[in-house]
């Protein structure tokens, strides 16, 4: 995604990473019924699932996983985290650009982010860990 792409982003956007899956095509009408945000969907595939509605919603193709690839989610944005395939040193780079972060994924970022990139932005990390079905409690 170029420079001109990001731009494309604005506040009322959320960025969902790995929106594609299972919890994302149950998240996604959920923040659409809601009508406050546009939804863009980072994936590999980089389109729409099948079967959700377009509205407010855009796919764009990306593997997190690729070094420096989030540098293409615009400063100060509104991610959602679904996958743990991202790095904590991808978190570390949105957070430090003032990012707000939400990790629902099993990835053990907090530990790491401070030793990954240190930075002097003003984002947030929120963690969220769920119990895997079939685990105890």
């Amino acid at each position: 995604m170029d420079l001109s792409e990001r731009r494309k982003f604005d506040s009322q956007t959320l960025v969902l990473i790995g929106g594609s899956g299972d919890v994302g095509r149950h998240l996604i009408p959920l923040l659409q019924s809601d009508g406050r945000w546009g939804i863009t969907l980072l994936s590999r595939g980089g389109g729409v699932p099948e079967g959700l509605s377009p509205s407010r919603l855009s796919g764009r193709p990306i593997d997190i996983r690729t070094p420096g690839s989030a540098t293409a989610i615009p400063d100060g944005a509104t991610v959602v985290n679904l996958t743990e395939a991202t790095p904590p040193v991808a978190v570390a780079a949105i957070i430090a650009r003032g990012g707000t972060v939400l990790d629902t994924s099993a990835t053990p970022v907090i530990s790491t982010i401070s030793r990954e990139q240190p930075g002097t932005g003003r984002g947030f990390l929120s963690y969220v860990s769920v119990p895997r079905r079939g685990s105890a409690r």
